[in-house]
């Protein structure tokens, strides 16, 4: 079956140089339809103004044009690695004063083929003294509301709605950030301000005694990550 969607998808090689076409991959975040207005982005019941992650590691699952047409069904691996491969890692900002951002993960020449997910690691930032591998800041009913995590495992992102996606002339793929499955099944009107510092904390310090929260939280992160054409 891979071999005959190839076959019908990978025909031409206009771009492709050699079997290889510049792959340029990004990173973004998404909020469901009606979310986003006038420039903020809104998310489980609350205004989010900043969110972050520290990403690295990042490499994508493909079948090769090459390997296909030689009768080999076989997963390789294509790797960006920082300071390599114009990799921009591994601190980016998806949400900053309110208003969704693009970023460039990196640009590599690719093989052609057909691809199909992205692994990569959650890393911790310490730019701000602490370690954050995702930090996200916003309001909830005029509270002011902080989530961080430490988590550092790796996370998998498959294509949506296909099984991979055709790269044979010069393509962009973006890791996208999905806030609706981010947030599902996290009721932040339960959230406390344990210690009354006038900011609800969610985060592995249980300084507020939000434990609970911070666990759905991180057990929503590998559902909330896909890889989109």
């Amino acid at each position: 079956m891979l071999g005959l969607v190839m076959l019908s998808c990978l025909g031409s090689d206009e771009d492709g140089s050699n079997g290889y076409s510049e792959l340029k991959m990004n990173l973004t975040a998404t909020a469901s339809e009606d979310n986003i207005h006038e420039g903020v982005v809104h998310a489980g019941g609350m205004l989010i103004k900043d969110f972050g992650l520290d990403l690295r590691d990042l490499s994508i699952g493909y079948f090769s044009e090459a390997g296909i047409n030689a009768g080999f069904d076989r997963l390789e691996t294509l790797t960006f690695s920082e300071g390599k491969d114009a990799y921009s890692g591994p601190h980016f900002k998806l949400v900053e004063d309110g208003n969704l951002q693009s970023n460039l993960l990196g640009e590599k020449n690719a093989p052609n083929g057909l691809y199909q997910e992205v692994t990569f690691q959650l890393g911790n930032s310490t730019g701000s003294g602490i370690a954050h591998s995702l930090d996200l800041e916003g309001n909830f009913e005029g509270k002011t509301v902080k989530i961080w995590t430490e988590n550092t495992g790796w996370l998998k992102a498959s294509a949506i709605n296909v099984n991979a996606y055709a790269v044979y002339t010069n393509s962009e793929l973006t890791l996208v950030v999905d806030f609706q499955k981010l947030f599902e099944g996290l009721d932040i009107s339960l959230a406390q301000d344990g210690n009354g510092d006038g900011k609800i904390e969610i985060g592995p310090n249980n300084l507020d005694g939000n434990q609970s929260l911070l666990l759905i939280f991180e057990q929503n992160l590998q559902a909330a990550f896909h890889l989109q054409q």
